[in-house]
């Protein structure tokens, strides 16, 4: 779930700053409102473009402490979309097949992608997501993204569902992500590796997405 690569070429940059970040020790909250700054191309040697916050003695992530952060950064004067509101990734997504300027992907107006998972919240500059990666290799490969099949389990990969033309969530993904994905494609009847494996092994008997929506039943959730 890794993101894939960054426009090092845009004129203004967003970026975590590690060094700040990890400086003291305590909430992680209070730090993250020291970490996240601007940087114009004198600071090009600041690399890290992302990067996940974890709650207090690593607990699950709860939709406060996720509330919390994004709360942080809006305070300090910058715009954040949160994962329940994808809709101007997925217009950059597609931009980027259609061979969109940057400059008109900058003007969508957001500084900020924060989105949750079990682990942490996980804070990138928009517009860069799993979407729009997945739109990038797409691209790079000339695959249409209507042909792409999507599995996984968090809300920010609702990023890659509502771009590609099969996305599927696994038995125990979020009551989010599950609801998202039923719009649009399946949920499997087992969890985690299982439910991929069952897809996987679909997959490889139907070979296209269309046969495969024909067959699926077996091994997805009603």
């Amino acid at each position: 779930g890794g993101i894939i690569f960054v426009y090092d070429s845009w004129k203004e940059h967003r970026y975590i700053n590690l060094t700040e970040l990890y400086a003291s020790k305590g909430d992680g909250i209070k730090k993250v409102g020291l970490a996240i700054t601007k940087a114009t191309g004198a600071n090009l040697e600041v690399k890290t473009s992302t990067i996940t916050v974890t709650p207090p003695e690593n607990a699950v992530v709860t939709d406060n402490f996720y509330s919390k952060v994004g709360a942080v950064i809006t305070n300090m004067g910058y715009s954040v979309l949160t994962a329940k509101n994808i809709s101007p990734l997925s217009e950059a997504a597609r931009m980027v097949l259609e061979n969109g300027k940057k400059e008109d992907i900058q003007k969508l107006g957001y500084d900020f992608f924060v989105e949750q998972s079990n682990l942490g919240i996980n804070i990138t500059p928009f517009p860069i997501c799993k979407g729009f990666g997945i739109a990038y290799v797409t691209k790079m490969h000339i695959i249409g993204l209507e042909n792409v099949l999507s599995i996984a389990d968090n809300n920010g990969d609702c990023t890659v569902f509502d771009i590609t033309g099969l996305p599927i969530a696994v038995a125990n993904a979020t009551p989010y992500t599950k609801a998202f994905v039923k719009e649009r494609g399946f949920v499997t009847r087992r969890k985690a590796l299982d439910g991929v494996i069952d897809v996987l092994k679909l997959l490889i008997k139907y070979k296209t997405a269309e046969d495969f929506r024909k067959h699926c039943k077996s091994i997805v959730a009603i």
